[in-house]
This record gives structure tokens, sequence and C-alpha cells, in this order.
């Protein structure tokens, strides 16, 4: 069955194996996959109707004699089902040849006329699967455990987008293999908009990394926008004798091996950002992985680690409170909770620029009208007062660009950070 009627003016279309001869049957179900709505619904009704008067007539225009022929063999066992009721009757009687033309003929030609009908209006009048999307709840994978960043900006867009959408977006966190495991299930899951996926910039940086991944970032997925990004941040002890980035350089340059950095996980961006740091100016510095950026920014106030690479969000307040010293935000531009801190441009130190990012994508091959619905109502709560609070808050600043910008710097994080993984012979198990 693939078409009923829903409401007053409403046709909604489920995928149903056909049974029997019930083409284009009608019937009431409780759920469906594309529901078209008045204007378009009244009209591909109208079609519909059309196109049974033409199937009709054009059954009773051509010579029958292949359904005499059929009849006669059908005839022979003297019974069929049809649809559990069993009918029987005499091979020269008209009304099995009525019945079998309009069997035959009539029910394809009418089913062909109603789907072609439908392809032509739905064509013709803009209409767009966003346009009945959704009508169920929206599963949101965040792969890694709740209360980190990620998982945070993706409740943050969970909670708007359901105000926004009238069905819920729900988060369902899937920690693993350094976030290998949700991505793995997002990217085999239906490309239906059903589905979809917070992603860090590990998404971009773990190809490089593990020996296997279960996904391509850009063949098995649609990207839909950037969030919100938030630059990396060098930060030292308050007693170390470099007071700005240029002169760490120098320094570490006169003393090879002697100074060390803490960074926050293997293969994180601040992590990888101090090893382009180290390939970019040939230093020697030790590099002191941790499991976390608390444990990291722990070791630099205690002084075991003087210089510190990590996330913004971190060390924004040990910094505001003077247990660190920041030497350079890498970003572009300042950051606004840290507007006294230099970029590393400003400090003399060009093209060291990283940033940790928080984006949405969807599995490929998701209707780009989805992708466009979720980007315009992404863009439009970064914008709101609150959201702009919280992302603040926690470090970050919204962006919201297009799924083509968002794309192309998918693209440029994966080539930038495979060949800092190269280099630097980093492997994760």
């Amino acid at each position: 069955m693939i078409e009923i009627e829903r409401q007053r003016d409403d046709l909604a279309f489920t995928h149903q194996a056909c049974r029997g001869d019930d083409i284009l049957g009608t019937g009431v179900v409780e759920g469906a996959d594309l529901i078209v709505r008045s204007p378009l619904a009244p009209i591909l009704v109208f079609l519909g109707r059309v196109a049974k008067v033409l199937a009709c007539n054009f059954s009773c225009r051509h010579d029958d004699s292949f359904l005499r022929k059929s009849a006669e063999r059908l005839l022979a066992k003297t019974r069929r089902s049809r649809r559990g009721v069993y009918y029987a009757a005499r091979a020269g009687d008209d009304s099995i040849n009525k019945n079998l033309r309009e069997d035959r003929v009539a029910r394809p030609v009418r089913a062909l006329a109603c789907v072609a009908a439908l392809l032509c209006v739905l064509a013709g009048s803009g209409y767009s699967w966003a346009d009945g999307y959704p009508v169920r709840p929206i599963r949101l994978i965040v792969p890694f455990g709740a209360g980190g960043p990620t998982d945070v900006i993706g409740r943050i867009v969970a909670q708007k987008l359901s105000e926004s959408l009238g069905q819920q977006v729900y988060i369902e966190n899937m920690p693993g293999a350094g976030g290998n495991t949700g991505v793995a299930t997002a990217a085999h899951a239906a490309a239906d908009g059903y589905t979809m996926l917070v992603v860090s910039t590990g998404f971009m940086v773990n190809p490089s990394m593990y020996a296997k991944v279960p996904y391509d970032p850009v063949k098995d997925f649609a990207p839909v926008t950037l969030v919100a990004a938030s630059p990396n941040v060098v930060s030292v002890h308050p007693s170390f004798p470099a007071p700005t980035l240029k002169e760490l350089i120098e320094l570490v340059k006169a003393n090879p091996g002697k100074y060390s950095f803490a960074q926050p996980s293997t293969g994180s961006t601040p992590h990888l950002a101090g090893e382009l740091f180290k390939q970019q100016y040939q230093l020697d510095l030790v590099t002191v992985p941790f499991n976390s950026a608390a444990l990291a920014i722990n070791s630099t106030i205690g002084g075991h680690t003087p210089i510190a690479f990590t996330a913004l969000p971190p060390a924004m307040t040990n910094i505001k409170e003077g247990k660190l010293r920041g030497l350079a935000v890498l970003s572009v531009k300042r950051a606004a909770a840290l507007p006294e801190v230099p970029t590393n441009a400003e400090a003399g130190v060009p093209d060291l620029e990283s940033d940790t990012l928080t984006g949405i994508v969807a599995p490929g091959g998701t209707p780009n009208d989805v992708i466009e619905r979720w980007r315009g109502e992404i863009a439009k709560a970064v914008a709101a007062p609150d959201v702009k609070e919280r992302l603040q808050a926690l470090g970050f600043a919204p962006v919201a660009n297009t799924p083509d910008e968002f794309g192309a710097r998918i693209k440029a994080e994966i080539a930038k950070w495979s060949k800092v993984v190269h280099d630097a012979h980093i492997r994760a198990d």
C-alpha cells in the first residue's frame, strides 16, 4: 500500500510491500515516509482519477485475446485466491474478461500514471522533502561521553532544534576508540535525516592516526555546518623566563631537550599544534601527554611541565586568575574571552593557527533539503543572545557556515594535520 488519506487535504505515502494486486489500494496507517499537503494532495487525487479513466479506456480499445488465454489457464484450476476471498468462474464468462482486463491493465497503468503525476506535480511546484520533515524524533549522536565541550554544544543544538523543528532531537552518547565508535555508527545509519552526528576535530584527524578507521570523513558524510570554534592557546607557568612566544622559541633553541610541554590528549588539536610548533622551528621540546586538559593544566600550574598547549576553555579561567600566563591564542583574531592575549601572528609566530571545532554532519546521501533545513535552524539558534552567551562561556565563538564552507574546512584540516601526524610519527592503537 503506498497511498493513504491522512487528513482532510493530506496524502501520506508509506513504503510497504505490495500484496497481490493491491497496487494502489487505500487504507489507514499510523506513520508515513512522505506527507503531501494541500494544495498538492487534491491535485494528486484528481490526477490519479484521470489516470484510472485513461487506463480503463486503454483496456477497452485493445485486443484482449491474450487475456482470454490467460483466463482459460487460470480457470483450469477453477479457484484462485484474491485477498483471501476465493472466486469460481466459467471460461466464457464475460465478467471474468472484464475483471481480468482491469487487473492486468488498468491497475498497473493507473499506478504508473499516478507515480508519474506525483513526480511531475512535486517537481513543478517546488515541493521538497523538508516540507514534511521531520515526522518523528531525531537522534543526534555525540561520539564522546557526557560533559565535554562536544557534548555540551550538541545538547544546545538539540534543545534549540527540538523547539524549532517541532520534534524531539535527542542526544545519544557513544564514546569509544577516540570517537570512532559513534562516528562509524552514524556512517552506517539511514540517510533520511533522522540520524545526525556532532563532530570535533578528531573526526578529521583520526583517519591519519589510526591504522584502520571504520569511516571516511569525506565520502561517508555530508557536511551541515560548523557550529562553533575555539582557538587553542599557549600558556606557561608565571615564572617561565620567556615573556613572549617568539622569545620562548629562542629559549628552547638555546637549551635543547631542557623544556617540555603538556598536552591534553594524543591526537587532539592542542597536541598537534605543539607538534607543528616543534616542526616549524626545529625545536627539541619534549612532549608530555595527559588524559585530560585539567591534568595538563595542573601540571603546568605546578611547574612540572612549564609550557602547555591546550584548548582555550580549560585554560582561560587560570589565565584570568594569574595561575598561568597566556603567550598566544592560536587564531587569526583575539579571543573575546581573553582580549589581552595576542594572537600567534601578533606574537611574531605566523601559520600556527589551530582550533577546536564542533560541527554537525549527516550520513552521506541525506537529502539536501534536510541539510539546508538543519543549517538554517542552527544559524538562527547560534545567533540568539542566550546561545551566544552559553558558547562564549565555554570559550567558543559561533560560526554556522554553509555546508560547502564546512566541507572545505574538513578537507583543509585533514590535509594539514595528516602531514603533522606523519612527520611526528604519531599512532593510536
